[in-house]
């Protein structure tokens, strides 16, 4: 089953209401659900698209099947991110073929799965040595070479320290991409 995130948690949920002034060329919720690859909540909550690539909408309450509709923007710091995704979603529902970008590039996916089994080993009573012995080859802690200065000690605290930072609420910051002006 998908998971579907409060809107305000990801600026990546597509929000749809009813377009107050009606129009007769406007996509209605039966042909978004159509192609919709997982419907909840009685088309509530409606998953477009394949795995990562998946757009995620939250439909108003009121919205009847076959109402035109139209996208809820707040304008808020997540606008940008929230014109991104609509715009992707918009070119997947005119069969451009085009799919949003992974959020999360390969290098943040790989260094944030290493905070997170950092995390686990260290919350399973594990020393630094023995998760960078598992993060790492663990031919490269040599045994001659002084634990306390060596590189890879450093880089797994430091691994060690974003995952207890997620742990203690920062997993939302995943979900929100720097804004475009940084």
């Amino acid at each position: 089953m998908p998971i579907f995130w409060h809107p305000a948690a990801s600026p990546s949920i597509i929000r749809l209401a009813i377009i107050p002034a009606p129009d007769r060329h406007a996509t209605t919720l039966r042909q978004i659900s159509a192609s919709a690859s997982a419907i909840i909540d009685d088309l509530r909550h409606v998953l477009v698209g394949r795995f990562e690539q998946a757009h995620r909408l939250v439909v108003a309450a009121n919205v009847e099947a076959d109402a035109p509709l139209t996208l809820a923007l707040p304008l808020d710091a997540d606008t940008p991110a929230r014109l991104r995704a609509a715009g992707q979603f918009w070119r997947q529902l005119s069969n451009r073929n085009e799919f949003p970008p992974d959020m999360l590039t390969p290098l943040k996916r790989t260094r944030l799965t290493q905070c997170l089994r950092a995390l686990d080993g260290k919350l399973s009573g594990a020393t630094t040595r023995d998760i960078a012995a598992v993060l790492f080859d663990a031919d490269k802690l040599e045994l001659g070479r002084d634990w306390r200065s060596h590189d890879l000690r450093s880089r797994t605290r430091r691994l060690i320290d974003e995952g207890m930072r997620l742990m203690r609420g920062g997993d939302a910051d995943v979900l929100h991409p720097p804004p475009a002006d940084r």
